[in-house]
């Protein structure tokens, strides 16, 4: 147990050492990148005369960068292919070496983007991005090389898929929609205060603690699909382990210590589960069963303490929010309702003991999606 305990403090460690990093992070513009192959929905605000050059309602809040390479399409196929120049938290400009459809390529046109990988360098100054009225020049390093401009005519079936779920209608607000639907995630609730009994006067008093330590780990899976009913709900199976600690006013310490397995799932409202850098509220409930052991221990020395190992099993529902950044990371706080029963036999007596906690607690976590 001493050594269980050790991996869980340095384990909260990291936990609160990442919180307060993600904490900050989410006050500054967003820095992060959409990986190879994401996917995001699109308006376009101007066009360039010559179609080489295009304004759209993506940014850098949305994960886009300067230097990001992409293909634009539309359930017809592939409109053009080009890399982001020059990006603000909302707003991008994208120089375009490869136009396939030029008619599609006018303002207010819906239809989206994949990242893909960045095209070969050349020192060939005559293999530079076009320059327009738009936009300034792309910086030297993003220049063309032969077989760059290899964008497809055609879509593979699972684009042609995703587009019939998201290329209906688009608005401007229309978020990022990630396709990782694998999740791990860690949920904490801790208290840890010191106690002073005293008899008051000149008599000696006893020290102790208040301590309450929760602990999840676990796993979440999300569906895709936008058009299915389940497309909002989630299923969890997690890991839980907590230890709560409290000294009494003669010196007996009484320590309760839970080991188990559970079983949660979620509803996702206000956007899709999969959405990013918008706030995702849920509602969920889960159910845990496993170990218990309820051990009192006495420092004076005139009183002997008791040890008694037993199960549990635990309910909880709540609801919360949860918030992803690019690159798949993300945090998550929830205030759930949690009833546990455990059970105990005692050796030799025949008797059995049942103890009942119930209460409101609030959880803050990390996650991180693939």
């Amino acid at each position: 147990m001493n050594i269980l305990t050790s991996l869980l403090s340095f384990t909260l460690f990291t936990l609160f050492t990442l919180f307060t990093l993600f904490t900050l992070l989410i006050s500054q513009e967003p820095t992060y990148a959409l990986n190879v192959d994401e996917k995001l929905p699109l308006r376009i605000l101007k066009t360039s005369d010559s179609k080489q050059t295009i304004l759209i309602n993506r940014g850098v809040e949305d994960g886009l960068v300067v230097g990001d390479h992409a293909r634009f399409y539309l359930t017809t196929g592939v409109v053009a292919r080009g890399v982001l120049v020059e990006s603000s938290p909302s707003r991008s400009v994208w120089s375009l070496y490869r136009v396939i459809s030029a008619d599609e390529l006018v303002t207010n046109k819906v239809m989206n983007l994949k990242i893909t990988p960045p095209v070969k360098l050349t020192n060939d100054p005559t293999k530079m991005l076009a320059r327009d009225e738009v936009a300034p020049a792309p910086p030297e390093s993003i220049i063309l090389a032969e077989g760059a401009d290899d964008a497809e005519k055609s879509l593979t079936s699972e684009e042609k898929k995703d587009l019939g779920a998201i290329a209906k209608s688009v608005s401007d607000a229309a978020p990022y929609v990630s396709t990782n639907t694998l999740e791990i995630w860690s949920g904490l609730h801790l208290t840890a205060m010191t106690t002073t009994n005293s008899k008051g006067g000149d008599a000696p008093g006893t020290k102790g603690n208040s301590r309450t330590l929760d602990f999840m780990f676990g796993l979440e899976k999300y569906f895709l699909n936008q058009q299915k009913w389940y497309h909002r709900i989630s299923f969890s199976p997690f890991f839980q382990y907590a230890q709560y600690e409290a000294t009494s006013i003669d010196g007996y310490n009484v320590n309760n210590t839970i080991l188990g397995l559970g079983l949660g799932m979620n509803y996702h409202f206000f956007y899709s589960p999969l959405v990013v850098s918008r706030p995702i509220g849920f509602l969920g409930i889960a159910f845990a069963m496993g170990s218990a052991e309820d051990q009192t221990i006495n420092h004076n020395p005139d009183g002997k303490g008791s040890d008694f190992k037993g199960k549990y099993s635990a309910l909880s529902f709540g609801g919360g929010i949860k918030y992803y950044f690019g690159k798949g990371f993300g945090l998550r706080a929830t205030l759930d309702y949690y009833r546990r029963a455990e059970a105990y036999a005692i050796e030799g007596g025949g008797d059995s003991y049942t103890k009942i906690n119930q209460g409101p607690r609030v959880w803050l976590g990390l996650s991180y999606r693939w």
